[in-house]
């Protein structure tokens, strides 16, 4: 015969009540920091555009971005060899000696500044001095053949092709409000772009 309800949720009561009574509690909140980002530059990108090949690479100077260094690969034809080559970039950690954290947006420039083709990456974990050469996770931004055709408005009259990233690093601190976008990316501000440049000859 089953024992009596009665018989079994009072002591059960107790023990959740005690239970209960010994814990405490904390939290904190993780959110990604918006700290700007980088202005890339390829000067000659007509040439870069015809001589590079899939898994041949652009590398941009050393960028601060959550009290780590970075730079910025930007990849003409893409990493792997395929029919329809894909414009990529990929971000590394260069110059710390912890793992990091982060989530970062590419964006090709027109010639008016604004971003024409953007791509998200992350929150992705990123370690120092990665043996493959690369950071996990790839921004693929456009077919090379659909930039081609809209080189025009892009590739300004000194033929430069302008490149934006914007790096945002967790964080683990107390609750606070702020503007993001919505792939989870925040923008800087045009005052704290770091700029480098690369010249093709």
């Amino acid at each position: 015969m089953s024992p009596s309800p009665s018989l079994i949720v009072p002591p059960l009561r107790g023990a959740c009540l005690c239970a209960f009574h010994a814990l405490t509690s904390s939290s904190v909140r993780a959110r990604l920091q918006p700290i700007g980002g980088h202005l890339f530059r390829i000067r000659g990108y007509s040439l870069v555009d015809r001589m590079f090949v899939a898994g041949q690479a652009v590398w941009s100077g050393e960028f601060a971005a959550g009290g780590h260094e970075w730079r910025l690969c930007y990849l003409p034809k893409g990493l792997m060899e395929r029919g329809d080559p894909v414009v990529s970039a990929f971000i590394s950690l260069v110059n710390h000696t912890e793992d990091t954290s982060a989530a970062y947006r590419v964006s090709i420039l027109d010639r008016f500044g604004s971003p024409a083709y953007s791509s998200a990456v992350g929150p992705r974990l990123f370690k120092y001095l990665r043996s493959e050469g690369k950071e996990p996770g790839m921004a693929e931004l456009v077919s090379a053949e659909e930039l081609k055709r809209a080189a025009d408005r892009l590739v300004d009259d000194e033929d430069c092709l302008h490149i934006r990233c914007d790096v945002n690093v967790l964080s683990i601190d107390k609750e606070a409000d702020e503007h993001r976008s919505a792939d989870g990316c925040t923008e800087g501000t045009a005052a704290n772009y770091s700029k480098s440049e690369y010249t093709i000859q």
